[in-house]
């Protein structure tokens, strides 16, 4: 029956289509291609996705074109099978090709028997079922149905764009908002369901897996976005249907869209540190002296406490977020970050960017393929080596290059800024705590400090003289016994504690300075 091309219907609500529905998807021969690679498209329809069963007649077709980053070209290579409408494309340069076909709107009528087993079919609602009953005997059930399939293909070498992210205006269509070229089994991936561009809320979306016999439904949130859960590898088809009464009040009108993509397994991890600093390539780098004999020379050296790993490049595989540190001989520490990833099985710098001069590092972050940075930089009128400002930034790799894509001043450095964090102490003045106890931690709030101090609990005030100035006064804490290994440690944290005099971030730990007459040291936390 010609009516189960149709899957899904709306009128205030949505309509969505049976195991029974034909839908109408596009595959390509790979989602992975180099430039001037010839991708084949196989187009059909059937019940038995992925498997190719009928063919769309190619007189049929009102649109078939691509876009590769903000170039549209028209398809128009097309051909008939016994099962598929093929269409093969080379693409001319890197990027994200979206590729969509738009088939004829075509009419079909329905005796009132077929359409009882159609609407049983997609399960209609009551609303349709109403407005059925008052024209059945006197109107003839009349449809006009219209299909749109989509799918993409990340063209060449270089880091895709991010033009899937844009709809390509069909009257109904499926766009993802995370890329569809990392999508993972046992991750979740989301798409906004648009109609011209506008997102449809409360509209059902369905996920069909290759080998799957069950399809997974969800309802458009408020943004016209739905999740799915992706349990398994292998191709996949998402689908949507609209049904609604046409203008005339009489007849009626549906949409439906599909697209295809391919979940990949668990991606491969990203470098290690220790496989960064034994790579060559990646910016490391020791010079000779300035002056024969001396110690003052070029480095560029990896830092290793504050780093991130994730999906940067649209690409299966994470990469690593890591901070380099350029010295000179003088006072100036110039700080990059920088990402890296496995490349062939080789460690490869994918991008660098200058961060500051001595700046703190307080927060990393990777958040839907953006690097999100929190530091505290020179600010007006701040000399370089003692910073108040508090910033974050967003990074982003673009065609091979990290750039900056937002930055934002957040406020002055103060207390408030490590308050309401319970720190972990992890060395007292260069060295590491011995393990086996449990290690003390610091908190302030509300101008008091607190915290365990490796026996007892303790308490004091704390006073901010500066920006980065503190003072902690007379500690009081509770009187019991333990090993003398933790009584020894709690006793040292301790003092020094009540000597502080300032606070800073390094590479996103806290660092708090201690000076007692000639006597000076760092306790150093970490979150």
């Amino acid at each position: 029956m010609r009516a189960r091309d149709l899957a899904a219907g709306l009128l205030g609500t949505t309509l969505f289509a049976s195991a029974l529905a034909h839908e109408t998807w596009m595959m390509p021969s790979v989602f992975s291609a180099k430039v001037g690679e010839v991708v084949r498209f196989d187009v059909s329809s059937g019940l038995a996705f992925p498997r190719l069963e009928s063919a769309i007649k190619a007189e049929r077709v009102a649109t078939a074109a691509y876009r590769l980053g903000q170039d549209v070209a028209e398809m128009k290579s097309l051909t008939t099978t016994g099962t598929s409408l093929v269409l093969r494309q080379a693409f001319p340069k890197g990027g994200v090709a979206t590729v969509r076909m738009d088939l004829k709107p075509k009419d079909i009528e329905q005796t009132d028997d077929e359409v009882a087993e159609y609407l049983d079919e997609i399960d209609a609602t009551a609303d349709i079922r109403s407005i059925w009953a008052g024209q059945k005997g006197r109107v003839p059930w009349k449809e006009l149905y219209t299909k749109h399939a989509k799918t993409f293909v990340a063209v060449g070498q270089a880091p895709p764009d991010r033009s899937w992210a844009i709809g390509v205006g069909a009257e109904l269509e499926l766009v993802p908002t995370t890329s569809p070229f990392t999508i993972e089994a046992g991750h979740e991936f989301t798409v906004e369901l648009q109609a011209n561009s506008k997102p449809l809320p409360n509209l059902p979306v369905g996920l069909l897996m290759e080998g799957a016999s069950n399809r997974v439904f969800r309802t458009t949130n408020a943004d016209g976005r739905a999740t799915f859960p992706i349990a398994t590898t292998g191709r996949a088809m998402l689908f949507a249907v609209r049904l609604r009464l046409a203008n005339d009040g009489r007849s009626w009108r549906s949409d439906f869209c599909t697209m295809t993509f391919a979940a990949h397994g668990t991606s491969s991890a990203a470098p290690t540190l220790e496989q960064i600093r034994s790579a060559k390539a990646t910016g490391l780098y020791e010079g000779a002296p300035y002056v024969k004999g001396g110690a003052s020379r070029p480095r560029v050296e990896l830092l290793g406490k504050l780093t991130a790993t994730g999906n940067l490049d649209d690409r299966p595989g994470e990469e690593r977020v890591a901070f380099l540190a350029e010295t000179s001989g003088g006072t100036g520490v110039q700080v990059f970050l920088a990402v890296f990833g496995l490349r062939g099985g080789k460690v490869a710098k994918l991008g660098a960017v200058h961060v500051g001069d001595r700046v703190q590092l307080r927060e990393l972050a990777i958040e839907r393929n953006t690097i999100v940075l929190d530091v505290v930089r020179a600010g007006p009128g701040d000399p370089s080596c003692c910073p108040t400002e508090l910033a974050r930034t967003s990074y982003r790799l673009d065609h091979g290059e990290l750039k900056s894509i937002a930055s934002e001043v957040k406020g002055t450095l103060s207390l408030a800024a490590i308050g309401d964090v319970e720190w972990t102490l992890e060395e007292i003045d260069g060295l590491p705590l011995v393990p086996g106890g449990k290690a003390p931690t610091f908190k302030v709030s509300g101008g008091n400090a607190s915290g365990f101090g490796g026996c007892n609990r303790y308490t004091g005030p704390v006073t901010e003289r500066a920006p980065g100035n503190v003072s902690v006064g007379e500690l009081a804490s509770t009187r019991m016994a333990c090993a003398d290994a933790q009584m020894s440690l709690e006793d040292g944290f301790l003092a020094c504690l009540e000597h502080v005099t300032t606070y800073a971030f390094l590479e996103g730990r806290l660092a708090l300075g201690w000076q007692d007459g000639s006597r000076s040291g760092l306790l150093l936390f970490g979150r």
